[in-house]
């Protein structure tokens, strides 16, 4: 069987691929939405069975985890202006059996560069223009990259949010460095962003051990005032809390479900922001959040709401109904989570902590913006704890209710980063 063939190049203004077979018969042509050499970005899947290939365009859902997966062969390049890029497929990529191992996916990551992922090795041809010039690394990926720098996050969301612009700058920058001209500034971004990357993965790691941390602490301190209490001669105090912390130990832990549910609804009710946020609890849709202008083009935001095209999972992307320009990781499972994805990819939006109209039930001034972000995290994390575990242990007609608690939740997350990033604005234009 003869090895197959994907070229790739510009079709009027946008990015075609034909998939032939020994360089003569076309199997398959697809023409993308993607702009050729704009600064947009998506995801396409190249599927191989005997006699097709099957090319499709996706989103961005898998791009983090497959560039980190072990089992693919990462390829990347450029295409400038004028040029084709021909890339030739192993037979054994397309055998009898139709498993995972049948596909390949190609990133476009904008500017015309690209990341292509495939299980075995392939080969890549360019036919370059005469003349061709040195790529540019865009603004808008440095903009992305020293934002991305300053990122502190303090929980798992940002966390991720951060890694995946972090990751994405990486495989731009390295389509970048397969260009013949090597560029000492384009190394040590390189260099910059691994680190970056590094840095963010610790993190991960740390955040997720978080309670171990906090559980180890209490056992010192735990130890140290037993030592404190026995050094005074008071060793039957303590000795009379043990016995008392067991019994209530015991009655939370001991399949007694309702009296722990109980009690972490009450550490919700009684924290000092909950009756700030009761109309938020009690309203059919929270408010909505604010969408700078396109710092691009100052066109204004479109929040779309669509369904991905394999899962058939419901997704949001914020993206300029002027230019179409989008975050490298834009969808979201929320209408929230896609406006934090757009915002965090502006690099100064025009945003003020008013705009974020759910916050405005709060007195913030008088305790300080920081400070009331703090208490918010502390807020939605014992939130997020206590619907867990109703989610977890009610019958399936209560599940719905939950469930819309568990997605208002997560609104007040997505809250909180825009928070945090408007709070970092006004921070600077004090300096």
């Amino acid at each position: 069987m003869p090895s197959k063939i994907v070229q790739l190049h510009a079709h009027e203004t946008c990015l075609a691929i034909t998939a032939t077979e020994d360089s003569i018969h076309t199997v398959n042509e697809f023409i993308s939405r993607i702009n050729y050499l704009d600064e947009s970005r998506a995801e396409l899947s190249i599927e191989f069975s005997e006699n097709s290939i099957n090319v499709k365009e996706s989103d961005w859902a898998l791009f983090n985890d497959l560039i980190i997966d072990s089992a693919f062969r990462r390829y990347r390049t450029v295409m400038n202006n004028g040029n084709r890029i021909t890339v030739i497929f192993p037979d054994k990529l397309h055998g009898g059996k139709k498993t995972k191992l049948n596909t390949a996916y190609l990133f476009y990551l904008g500017d015309g560069c690209f990341s292509l992922l495939s299980h075995e090795d392939i080969k890549i041809d360019k036919v370059r223009r005469t003349g061709s010039g040195r790529q540019i690394i865009s603004n808008r990926v440095l903009s992305l990259l020293d934002e991305t720098l300053e990122a502190d996050p303090s929980d798992l969301k940002e966390v991720k949010i951060h890694l995946d612009h972090a990751m994405f700058i990486q495989e731009y920058l390295m389509a970048l460095s397969h260009e013949a001209t090597i560029d000492i500034e384009l190394t040590g971004l390189i260099v910059k962003t691994q680190m970056l990357t590094k840095r963010l993965e610790s993190t991960r790691r740390r955040l997720k051990v978080q309670p171990n941390f906090e559980a180890t602490e209490k056992s010192l301190l735990i130890a140290k005032l037993k030592s404190y209490l026995e050094a005074n001669g008071q060793v039957d105090i303590f000795r009379k809390l043990q016995i008392e912390a067991r019994k209530e130990a015991t009655n939370l832990t001991a399949g007694n479900q309702t009296v722990k549910v109980d009690v972490m609804l009450k550490r919700v009710e009684s924290h000092a922001l909950h009756s700030g946020f009761t109309a938020l609890f009690t309203s059919n849709a929270p408010p909505a959040l604010p969408m700078p202008k396109c710092f691009k083009c100052g066109g204004s935001p479109n929040l779309e709401k669509s369904f991905h095209p394999v899962s058939k999972k419901k997704r949001f992307e914020v993206f300029c109904k002027s230019c179409d320009l989008r975050a490298p990781t834009s969808f979201s499972h929320s209408a929230s989570g896609a406006i934090v994805n757009w915002i965090i990819f502006s690099p100064e939006p025009l945003i003020q902590w008013s705009d974020i109209e759910v916050f405005n039930q709060h007195v913030v001034e008088g305790k300080g913006h920081s400070l009331f972000l703090k208490d918010l995290n502390e807020y939605v994390d014992l939130y997020d704890v206590y619907v867990n575990e109703k989610i977890r242990s009610v019958d399936a007609d209560k599940l719905p209710r939950y469930r819309a608690i568990k997605t208002k939740v997560e609104y007040l997350k997505d809250s909180r980063i825009i928070g945090k990033r408007v709070l970092k604005i006004m921070v600077n234009s004090q300096k």
